[in-house]
């Protein structure tokens, strides 16, 4: 599955690891075969996801997890590079974890159609303890999942 490293949680951070049992869900639901944001969850090997077509050896259109750095302007990034590789039919899926806010690339999700699965409650990430930031030990916004098919 991959190696989960711990992040250090603090206002500096863009990084939030994906909580693990998210991720086995969303998995098994969609069989991904890439995580361009080099975050090697669906096995090793360095991709630079930004700079690179998202087409797999062999032609294999790519099934991607997207949980991208939390910088604003940098979500976006990733929406544009996602909706770029489906266009040129090289991405098949592109599965999102993000943060639920009224920003650009939310707008643009909802504007092609994307699917959008609001995550109960605020999640923890990796072993983050932001318990000074919410009253459930989550973190200090809401998530959503957008599914781009």
């Amino acid at each position: 599955m991959g190696n989960f490293n711990r992040v250090v949680f603090s206002t500096n951070s863009v990084h939030w690891d994906t909580p693990l049992h998210i991720f086995k869900e969303l998995h098994k639901e969609f069989d991904f075969n890439q995580d361009p944001t080099n975050r090697p969850l669906i096995g090793p090997g360095f991709i630079d996801g930004l700079r690179t077509k998202w087409l797999l050896p062999g032609g294999i259109k790519t099934r991607n997890f997207i949980n991208p750095p939390y910088r604003r302007g940098l979500v976006d990034f990733w929406v544009q590079k996602a909706i770029y590789e489906a266009k040129r039919g090289n991405s098949e899926l592109s599965v999102f974890l993000i943060p639920l806010r009224n920003s650009d690339y939310f707008k643009t999700l909802r504007k092609i159609g994307a699917e959008f699965r609001l995550c109960e409650k605020r999640l923890k990430f990796g072993d983050a303890d932001n318990s000074a930031n919410t009253d459930d030990n989550g973190a200090p916004f809401d998530s959503v999942i957008a599914i781009l098919k």
